[in-house]
């Protein structure tokens, strides 16, 4: 089992400051990644409110590159469909070529029509569009000499240098929990990546890709948020998923990790929803301390007194 901690880059708690004390100390603690959460612009409605302030997932992950040195950069998740994927390829491929290798790009087909309208991209059209720009973007980080005709985007007779550190490119996962998102994992993802669903709810997930994957491999890592020695509140998710948190106990938190890791979970990235930074880093501190040691060795420990 690996750990990794989502970034808060949108609401209150997107400081310039927070962005840096959480991804360096997430490094010396020993999480393996930290991820930045894709939004660009939102409605000005009160239930997408702690997304009005957000700082933008791409360019937050190039800032941090430079400040560690061993985390994975992820994106949890992109959406890909309403963004030009030769740009995008792009981006990426500089991003893991300056992080030396770190990248994890995740991506989804999205739910915000406005969004898409306001960026001028299709809507109705975004899984198709999704599932041909993944496909796109592979050949340009891999190909010598790259070449794509699709539906959506075609390119022939072009140099895309430098091309991944990575040899076949940054993995790719993919987020959502819908009939189509599992095709998409099984056909086109190196991983799953959907929010906050439960044990029981990501075991069939998994089944359904597994099912589908016909012998590729497929890994599974879950988005949850997270507390420690407190409680979460259900909330609905943009998608209409009820999205549950992972909260109580330290002896509580290692139970509830049993049973995701048995549905298959490789990878939980924790989002410590606490109300400032102080508390976050405390609970990094604790679940470093003492809930991820019961999965893998145990965690460098850093000074546990907080300025």
């Amino acid at each position: 089992m690996r750990f990794g901690i989502a970034l808060p880059n949108y609401g209150p708690r997107a400081t310039r400051q927070a962005l840096i004390e959480i991804s360096q100390e997430a490094e010396a603690l020993g999480y393996d990644s930290i991820w930045a959460t894709d939004v660009v612009v939102q409605t000005p409605s009160p239930e997408d409110e702690r997304f009005w302030y957000s700082l933008e997932a791409l360019t937050v992950a190039g800032y941090l590159a430079a400040l560690t040195t061993r985390v994975q950069l992820g994106i949890s998740v992109l959406v890909l469909a309403q963004r030009n994927p030769v740009l995008v390829a792009k981006e990426v491929a500089t991003l893991d070529h300056l992080s030396n290798g770190r990248m994890v790009l995740g991506v989804g087909a999205g739910y915000h029509e406005p969004q898409f309208r306001w960026l001028g991209a299709d809507f109705k059209r975004r899984g198709p569009r999704l599932d041909e720009y993944i496909v796109a973007m592979r050949e340009l980080w891999t190909a010598p000499e790259p070449r794509f005709e699709g539906r959506y985007v075609a390119f022939s007779d072009v140099v895309f240098l430098p091309r991944p550190v990575q040899p076949q490119g940054p993995r790719i996962v993919v987020g959502g929990s819908s009939p189509a998102a599992l095709r998409r994992v099984a056909r086109l993802a190196d991983g799953w990546h959907p929010t906050s669903l439960t044990p029981a709810q990501y075991a069939a997930g998994m089944q359904q890709i597994r099912e589908l994957a016909d012998g590729r491999p497929v890994e599974g890592t879950l988005r949850v948020r997270t507390v420690v020695d407190r409680h979460l509140g259900a909330t609905m998710g943009g998608d209409s998923v009820v999205q549950v948190g992972l909260d109580g106990s330290p002896a509580a938190l290692r139970a509830r990790i049993e049973e995701y890791q048995a549905a298959g979970v490789e990878h939980l990235v924790a989002s410590f929803e606490a109300e400032d930074l102080q508390t976050t880093r405390r609970d990094m501190q604790r679940f470093a301390a003492e809930v991820c040691p019961a999965f893998h060795r145990a965690l460098p420990m850093v000074d546990p007194w907080i300025p």
